[in-house]
């Protein structure tokens, strides 16, 4: 086992971890459940940002570097830590690339999925990163701070970086297709590129008011792009022009996904929706959580949704 990683091992096919209550008192405490509790895939105190889907497992990644890997086929989970145990990186984004799984800490660092373990390495830029993206012939892209644009076509041992020469943040980055990518940002920023990522250029933006904090490409043409307010923009001809649609929501949305043909969404306040025709519609998910979800992914194994010490499977609504 790599140094700077720690494992535990139970079953799991949904979690939402109760808190915890300690009172003051003048007996020795006793912190039997709380030792017990390091022993549940999930915590209290976990913040769990992202979750990619493989053919055998749901990888959630979240803060401090805490790692948790559902296989599909026993629903059985690894709880893995990653870096020192005093500088453990927040992880924000996991993808899955070809045969690879990688994770990106806000530190800079990109965690590879390995055999024997989850090894990292530092990305080298001093931009603040934000997404995660795997693009043509398994090409990974990172999107950052000041207009930034990092890729690497050695699974995260070299990088090149590209920037707009901008102050602004571009908040996530997606390849529909090999050739297309769209990478969206503060001040309603759109980059659009048909050449797998050589060039780049700024098509039509959205209002410069608008913050998108999620985004989802089905395809080169259709797409989504949400944010505060529970406002999601969609476009059905490459980013050229964008429609709002309707939501049952006025909370923050993190999350869009296509699962199985479905398109949902998720956010604050626990809150997921299902894309009905042109309009977004609030789903029962199960879940007593009113914390919010940004983790958002899935397949025929069902929806795996992660948040605020939240990292559940639920039957697809």
């Amino acid at each position: 086992m790599p140094d700077g990683v720690r494992r535990c091992g139970a079953k799991l096919t949904c979690l939402l971890m109760p808190l915890i209550f300690t009172a003051a008192c003048e007996a020795p405490l006793d912190l039997r459940g709380v030792k017990e509790s390091y022993k549940e895939p999930v915590l209290r105190s976990d913040i769990f940002q992202d979750v990619a889907v493989t053919p055998e497992h749901a990888i959630f990644v979240g803060a401090q570097g805490v790692i948790v890997e559902f296989e599909l086929s026993s629903e059985a989970f690894t709880r893995i830590e990653v870096g020192e145990i005093h500088a453990r990186s927040d992880l924000i984004a996991v993808v899955a690339c070809g045969n690879e799984v990688f994770a990106l800490g806000l530190d800079g660092s990109l965690w590879a999925r390995r055999s024997d373990g989850w090894t990292g390495r530092d990305i080298g830029t001093a931009e603040t990163v934000q997404s995660l993206a795997c693009g043509e012939a398994g090409k990974l892209w990172v999107s950052a701070s000041f207009g930034t644009l990092l890729s690497s076509s050695d699974m995260g041992k070299t990088w090149d970086e590209y920037s707009m020469e901008d102050d602004l943040f571009l908040t996530q980055i997606e390849f529909p297709t090999e050739r297309v990518g769209f990478a969206v940002g503060e001040f309603g920023a759109v980059l659009k590129t048909e050449t797998g990522g050589d060039e780049w250029v700024q098509i039509a933006s959205l209002s410069e008011e608008f913050y998108p904090l999620a985004a989802h490409f089905y395809s080169a043409e259709v797409g989504w792009v949400a944010g505060l307010d529970g406002v999601i923009f969609a476009t059905h001809d490459g980013g050229s022009s964008w429609q709002r649609e309707a939501t049952e929501t006025s909370s923050p949305i993190y999350r869009i996904s296509e699962i199985e043909g479905h398109f949902y969404a998720a956010g604050n306040s626990g809150i997921v929706l299902k894309r009905r025709g042109t309009r977004w519609q609030a789903v029962d998910t199960g879940l007593q959580t009113s914390g919010f979800i940004r983790a958002l992914a899935g397949n025929d194994h069902g929806v795996f949704l992660g948040g605020q010490a939240l990292a559940a499977r639920i039957d697809a609504p």
